[in-house]
This record gives structure tokens, sequence and C-alpha cells, in this order.
């Protein structure tokens, strides 16, 4: 038999345990049954005007209020219920004053379920998942060349062919840090030193033939004017190019252009040339030709050229030479010793 003063203290333990328990099943988790899809626009400038954004996405209801800069500074905009799956809110000219990817939700007024009778209700709120909003930094000012200086030369211009490639200096203004500098309207590796000054890898075959070169600028503001870069007629003779060994390959009449691979010594204005006899005479056509510096391809890590062999010379039966050309005398010269035939059968 149970003494009185323990069935007390049993009954002391037991109340409040009971009345907790009442109390927890009034605490409900709410999740958003609302989603937000995509915002419309997505995209402002720093420095806009007031405009409308159009939220889309699904579950919204009467009273739903689309959320700015989601988090402990955010800001209601007075928000229009038009559909369902579609809310409209004004946003104001001081929410994008500044560049930067803002928070967008959307808030749902509602109530948590009471989990025992006679419980009041407590008010909560639903949000929805986050979709961004960029605002671009206000365009600037367009950049301006105003001068060239190759590391070759200290000029706007450089010897042809020079197997090295060169740093260019572009001078100006307005530059940033997401500015190229466009080598014949094709970006080159970059470096920005500051608003007035960039500095460019060139290639070995961006200046290996005699002519010019149109420089320009390009960032966010705009692309710049153009300034012309000078490749000049080397002061010293160019080296003879060699292909490495003299081979012989086989193709059938009326095969498809294919590309022929020639490793070597060669620069950068080495081409290719199919040399044929016709009625007693040596006809020498140019092949269309890239130089490839070395490690610059996988399948052949040497300097080689790449020739275009055109569907138009395979036509008939006969034989071809393939040889190598820099410049006429004195400055360079046809290779004299290896050469690849290709004989059409």
């Amino acid at each position: 038999m149970y003494s009185r003063s323990w069935l007390i203290a049993a009954l002391v333990v037991l109340g409040p345990v009971g009345g907790c328990s009442q109390f927890n099943t009034n605490l409900t988790i709410q999740t958003s049954s609302s989603e937000l899809m995509f915002l419309s626009p997505q995209t402002a400038n720093a420095g806009d005007s007031n405009f409308t954004i159009t939220a889309t996405g699904g579950g919204f209801v009467s009273g739903a209020i689309i959320l700015w800069n989601v988090g402990p500074n955010q800001t209601q905009l007075t928000t229009t219920f038009i559909s369902s799956t579609q809310l409209t809110a004004t946003v104001p000219a001081s929410n994008v004053a500044a560049a930067g990817n803002i928070q967008v939700a959307v808030q749902i007024l509602g109530s948590a379920v009471s989990g025992a009778s006679g419980t009041t209700a407590t008010t909560t709120t639903e949000v929805s998942d986050v979709v961004f909003f960029t605002i671009n930094p206000t365009a600037g000012p367009a950049p301006v060349v105003t001068s060239l200086s190759a590391s070759t030369t200290s000029m706007a211009s450089t010897p042809y062919c020079s197997p090295t490639g060169f740093t260019l200096t572009v001078t100006g203004s307005n530059f940033d840090s997401a500015s190229l500098v466009n080598w014949k309207g094709s970006p080159r590796a970059t470096t920005f030193n500051n608003s007035g000054q960039l500095t460019a890898s060139i290639l070995p075959q961006d200046a290996a033939f005699p002519g010019s070169a149109g420089v320009s600028v390009s960032n966010a503001s705009g692309p710049s004017n153009t300034v012309a870069f000078t490749m000049t007629t080397p002061g010293t003779s160019l080296a003879t190019p060699t292909i490495t060994a003299s081979s012989t390959i086989a193709v059938s009449a009326g095969t498809n252009t294919f590309i022929l691979i020639v490793d070597g010594t060669f620069l950068p204005c080495t081409v290719a040339q199919w040399v044929t006899q016709m009625n007693g005479n040596t006809v020498i056509s140019p092949l269309a030709t890239t130089y490839v510096p070395a490690n610059q391809d996988p399948a052949d890590t040497a300097i080689h050229l790449s020739a275009i062999v055109p569907a138009t010379d395979l036509v008939a039966a006969g034989s071809a030479r393939v040889v190598a050309f820099t410049l006429p005398p004195p400055i360079g010269g046809q290779t004299s010793t290896n050469a690849i035939t290709v004989n059409i059968q």
C-alpha cells in the first residue's frame, strides 16, 4: 500500500507534465504553400527610376506581399494581387540605388493550427522560396584608346614573323577590371593595370605577316575607338624553314578535302605550298595554312603546320610535293631539301 506522501508527490510531478504536453500540441511548423518561380524584369541598372515588378509562381492569395532584400533589412513592397499565380508591385528608385544581387520572396499571412480545443491560434506567416534580382552597375563612359606600345619596339609596330609574340601595352582612359583588349576584333588575354593602362598577350601568329591590325578595348560601357598597329619588315633575314623528314603518302583520286600536318622548323609566316608539274612547267599553289606553336596541340606538341589540301587538287591521278615556304629571298626562302610527296592514285 502506497503512502499518502508519495501519492501527493506524484500528482505534483505529473500535473505540470500533462499541462506542458497539451501546450506543445499547439506548436506547429508552418511550411509555405506558395512558390515564386521567376520575376519580370529580372534585372535593373543602378540609379533607375521606379518600376513595376511582376512575380510569377503559384499558391498566391489576396494579401500576399512581395518581400525585397529578404533578410534583416528586408522591405515589404506595396503589392497588388492579380491571381493565384501572379502578383505585381512597385519597386521604388531607392531600392535600386546601388549594384548588387537582391533576394526576393513572397510572404503570405496565415494561422497556426491549434492542437487542442479551446486553445487560441497564433498568427504566423509563410515565405516562399527566394529568387534573385540583379542590379547592374551604372554604365560609365566608354573606354578610349590613345596609344599602343609593343614590348619589342616600344612603338605601335613590331617586325612580323617573330616566333615569340609580344606584350602590347594599351594606354587610354575609362578602363576597368573587366576590360578586354581586342586584336582585329578578337579578345586577347588582358591584364588590368589601372584605369588608364592595360596589357595584352599578342600571339606569334597574330603578327605573322606584313600589314596592320586594329586594336580596341571593350567593357560593359561599350567598345572604344580603334587604333592601328603595324607589322613591319624584319631587319634581319628569316631562317629557311625545314621539314623534319621526307615522306610519301597515297590518296585516292576524288578524295575529299583533308588536313595535312607537317612537322619541322617553321616561323609564324611559314606556309605550305602544293607543287605540281603541268606540261613541263612547275605550278606552285599556296595551301591554307595554320602555324601551330609548340605545346599548343595535344595531338602534336611539336611546332607544325596544319595545311588544308582542297578536293580540287585531288581530282585526277598524279603526284604533288608539299614544301614549306616563308618569304622570297633574301629575307626568307622555300625549303630546299625535305618535302612530302602526295601520290594521287
